[in-house]
C-alpha cells in the first residue's frame, strides 16, 4: 500500500549500461530516506483504541518492465540495488508512457508526478542524485 507515500519509481532493463552505472547514485538517494517514518493514528469505533500505524514516507521501487526476477537478481545482488523490485510491468509502463530506459519519476502522497528524468550522463552522476533529493526533500516538507 503506497497511500499517502512519496514514490521514487525507477524503469530499467538488464541490458541498458547506463541503468546499472545510475544504480549507485540511487542506491545513495534510498539510504538517505530509509529511516523517514510516518506515524498516523485511528480510532477502533467499536472498542474506541486508538490504533498506531508506521509507514515508509517514501518508497523506492524499480520496475524492470523487460525481464523476470531471475536474469535481473543477479544485478540486483552484484550492484546491491537497494530499491523494492517489480518484474515484467508492461501495463503499468505503457500507462504511464514510460519508453527508452533508464527513467526515474517521483510522484507525491497525492499521486502527482513531480519529477521525471530519462536516460543518464556518465560523469554527471550527481545531477540525478540531486535533483531527486530536492525534490524529495521539497515533497516530505
Amino acid at each position: 500500500d503506497f497511500r499517502g507515500s512519496v514514490l521514487v519509481l525507477n524503469w530499467w532493463g538488464s541490458g541498458c549500461t547506463p541503468c546499472i552505472f545510475e544504480i549507485p547514485e540511487l542506491n545513495r538517494l534510498a539510504s538517505l530516506f530509509q529511516d523517514q517514518v510516518g506515524v498516523s493514528f485511528t480510532i477502533n469505533p467499536s472498542t474506541m483504541e486508538i490504533i498506531e500505524s508506521k509507514s515508509q514516507l517514501v518508497q523506492f521501487l524499480s520496475i524492470n518492465p523487460f525481464d523476470n526476477y531471475d536474469i535481473i537478481s543477479k544485478i540486483i545482488k552484484d550492484n546491491d540495488f537497494k530499491y523494492n523490485h517489480f518484474t515484467f510491468e508492461k501495463e503499468l509502463s505503457n500507462k504511464l508512457g514510460v519508453g527508452p530506459v533508464p527513467q526515474n519519476m517521483i510522484i507525491d502522497k497525492d499521486g502527482i508526478l513531480r519529477y521525471h528524468s530519462s536516460g543518464f550522463t556518465l560523469g554527471k552522476d550527481d545531477v540525478l542524485f540531486d535533483e531527486m533529493n530536492a525534490v524529495i526533500k521539497e515533497l516530505l516538507n
